[in-house]
């Protein structure tokens, strides 16, 4: 069961009437809202108060409780919210106490386009989650599981969910093969 609040978001979610081009010399530009954690939704509902076109996608997660499942709708990319503000509502959002930064996009068509790919992503498959990109070379550490702790260089891309990284140890290296989701990128 969900609240009305998220039903409410994931309604204009799926709306594809929101993402939309700005026509030339208008002064509506797309762009992303960086939020304290947590407050995407709350900010999604400023967006809505103040009459600004805004995309929040939701993907959608089962917890099971020993009382029973409870389904919720939590932000596909965390802290992020994407609007399309004209000036004055984009001051008025940027001094928001829940607004970190207001991150310009310069390639608004671009943009556009890879915000419908994640709305019709969502549509067929509401339970998609995020990882980071990785490239081969990239240096990385595991985060989680049984390597965590081991820094490595990404070696090959597996498919979607596995990685292959070769960890030096003792000048030798040492292949292994962990899952996407349980890496990140370091410098």
């Amino acid at each position: 069961m969900m609240d009305s609040m998220d039903e409410k978001l994931l309604e204009a979610g799926n709306n594809e009437d929101i993402l939309f081009v700005p026509p030339a010399g208008n002064d509506l530009q797309w762009c992303c809202i960086y939020t304290r954690p947590r407050h995407e939704k709350k900010v999604a509902e400023i967006c809505d108060l103040r009459g600004v076109n805004y995309y929040l996608p939701l993907r959608r997660a089962v917890y099971h409780y020993k009382s029973g499942k409870k389904v919720r709708l939590l932000p596909l990319f965390s802290s992020y919210v994407f609007c399309c503000p004209n000036p004055e509502q984009r001051i008025e959002l940027s001094s928001d106490e829940r607004t970190l930064s207001v991150i310009d996009v310069f390639e608004q068509e671009q943009f556009i386009h890879e915000l419908l790919q994640i709305q019709r992503s969502l549509q067929v498959c509401a339970e998609l989650e995020t990882v980071p990109y990785l490239a081969q070379g990239q240096p990385v550490e595991v985060v989680r599981g049984p390597f965590a702790g081991i820094k490595g260089i990404v070696e090959k891309v597996k498919g979607k969910h596995r990685v292959m990284l070769i960890a030096t140890m003792m000048n030798r290296s040492v292949p292994l093969e962990v899952d996407v989701a349980d890496v990140e990128p370091y410098d």
